[in-house]
């Protein structure tokens, strides 16, 4: 039983004190901006909400990637 109780030990400190030193800043960021929340937009086409990054502006409209992609064709 002292056996596993040490390996725990071992196993725990490699854990909080080693792992975390080896982290790049980029995963610490990743993890951070996946946690903040996005602003949706309406799309004056189809009427769906969508991210800022997907909207096209055409026309003087707010208009989806999906949209403009149906409009082309």
């Amino acid at each position: 039983m002292g056996k596993l109780l040490s390996l725990a030990i071992i196993i725990a400190l490699i854990y909080f004190f080693i792992v975390p030193k080896f982290r790049t800043k980029n995963e610490i960021k990743n993890k951070k901006s996946d946690d903040e929340a996005q602003n949706l937009v309406l799309c004056e086409c189809c009427g769906a909400y969508v991210s800022e990054d997907e909207i096209s502006k055409k026309d003087k409209k707010q208009i989806c990637t999906s949209c403009v992609k149906k409009e082309s064709v």
